[in-house]
Order: structure tokens, then C-alpha cells, then sequence
């Protein structure tokens, strides 16, 4: 048995603690556990949401992935699923939220706020692309799931929604809770409810001047954009014009669908 000077030698070097050393077999786990969750929590604090996907990954092929760290796992995914949709990384935004889906069930704890989101951001990618669908969540991709809070991708869903079954109070509502706001999503919905009222000159004007702030909008938006505007410029009679607007949404839709978008889609 090596004495205690060696052993508190051997902790140091190892940086592990000493006990760990004489450790039976069930303590071994205990600290081994320990120590993961440590790195967990610290890479999480610092935001470094793959590193703590990688380390919770790391930790449930050893069988050690408890309800704590499932949650993690699932939130650090679900933020990293986040940051591609808003990149334009489409299809690694649907395999990390898909991945946050299902670690999200492996916890007691609450996970609806990621499950709601997560749906939410699979129901706008599927307008984009009908592969773009969870495979783990069985929700269907055209409904909405009520979202609370003040999150504007969810309000901006919502008065979307609402056009399409009618409640234009809900959407004058949503309007004038941001009539001080100049962005995309409020003047997505203004276009649309020109759209609702058939004034297409109108919806194309908004549209035109979203599509010169094309920097500020997200690309899953620009997307919708190019589709309204290829609608507006059909219903004009303008086909030349539809025919263009076509071909850079479906160029737009080439690159999210791709496994490594180019600058140009994540700007």
C-alpha cells in the first residue's frame, strides 16, 4: 500500500482527490460522476454549449447520464440548435433540436419551454423544406403550439397564424403592441395582412423594403419573403420578376438544406 505522501503526490499530479485513489468500485463511479458534472456545469456557465453537449455525450456512453445531466444536455443542444436555425444551418439545426428533444424526455425536470421552441423552429423550417421534419417529436409540422412569454419568433408565429384563420384583431393587436418597431417580423406581418386584403402593390412594397434590410432579417425569413414576393409579382401579371424571385428562393433553399452553408447565408 503506497503511504500517504505518495499518494497525495500521485492526486496532485492526477488532479483528482486523494480519496479517489482508494476508492472502492461504487465510490469510483461517485467521483468519476462528480467530476464530470463539474466540467458540465462550468462549460454551461460559460455558455460553451457544444463542449457541454460533448461532455454530457461523453457521460451517457459511460451509462452515468442522470436527470441533471440530461438536462443540460438537452438545453445545451437546444441552444446550439437555436444558433444554426438563425445561421441558416438548417439541417444541423433540425439534428441538434432533435437530439435536444429526445434528452429532454430522458429528464424529470421541465422541458417544455425547449419542447414548444423546438417545435416552433421545426414548423418554420418545414416551410422551407418538407424534409426538414423532427423525427423525433411527433407534432404535427402546420400547428402552432401556443407559445407565452414575449419571445418575438413566437409572436411573430402567432400574428402569422392568426391571418390565416381570420383574427385580424389579434393581428391589429400584435401591430399596435409594435408600431415603434421597424423589423423584419413586423413588417412580415403587415405585408401579410395586405396579402389578406388582396392589395399586392402594397405587400410588395413592404416586402421590397425587407429585402433591402436582407443583413438585419434571419435567412428562414428572407426565405418567406422571396416566396410572397414571387406570389405579389405573379398575381401583377409580372412573370418575369416571379420567375426571379423564384430562382433566388430556391438557391437560398439549396444552401440551408446543404451540409456546410456558405458565408453568404449565414450573414
Amino acid at each position: 500500500t503506497p503511504s500517504l505522501t505518495t499518494l497525495l503526490y500521485l492526486a496532485e499530479r492526477l488532479r483528482v482527490p486523494a480519496g479517489y485513489l482508494l476508492a472502492e468500485a461504487e465510490e469510483e463511479f461517485d467521483f468519476e460522476k462528480s467530476a464530470a458534472m463539474a466540467e458540465i456545469r462550468l462549460a454551461f456557465r460559460k455558455e460553451d454549449f457544444a463542449l457541454c453537449a460533448q461532455l454530457c455525450r461523453k457521460m451517457g456512453e459511460r451509462g452515468r447520464l442522470d436527470d441533471e445531466a440530461a438536462l443540460f444536455c438537452a438545453e445545451s443542444l437546444y441552444r446550439l440548435g437555436e444558433e444554426d436555425f438563425f445561421a441558416g444551418r438548417m439541417r444541423r439545426a433540425a439534428d441538434n433540436l432533435d437530439e435536444a428533444l429526445r434528452q429532454a424526455d430522458a429528464t424529470v425536470h421541465d422541458t417544455r419551454t425547449i419542447r414548444s421552441m423546438a417545435q416552433l423552429y421545426f414548423r418554420m423550417m418545414h416551410s422551407v423544406s418538407s424534409a426538414l421534419v423532427s423525427k423525433y417529436e411527433e407534432d404535427e409540422p402546420g400547428r402552432l403550439s401556443r407559445q407565452k412569454g414575449e419571445n418575438p419568433l413566437a409572436l411573430y408565429a402567432g400574428a402569422m397564424e392568426a391571418i390565416r384563420d381570420g383574427r385580424i384583431r389579434q393581428v391589429q393587436d400584435y401591430l399596435s403592441s409594435r408600431e415603434d418597431e421597424e423589423n423584419g417580423y413586423v413588417m412580415h406581418v403587415q405585408a401579410h395582412l395586405s396579402l389578406y386584403e388582396n392589395d399586392y402593390p402594397e405587400a410588395k412594397g413592404i416586402l421590397e423594403q425587407i429585402l433591402n434590410e436582407r443583413e438585419k432579417v434571419p435567412p428562414f425569413l428572407m426565405h418567406q419573403v422571396l416566396s410572397d414576393l414571387e406570389f405579389c409579382c405573379r398575381e401583377m401579371k409580372d412573370y418575369k420578376g416571379a420567375y426571379e424571385y423564384s430562382q433566388e428562393k430556391l438557391a437560398l433553399a439549396e444552401r440551408f438544406l446543404s451540409k456546410e452553408p456558405d458565408a453568404d447565408t449565414e450573414s
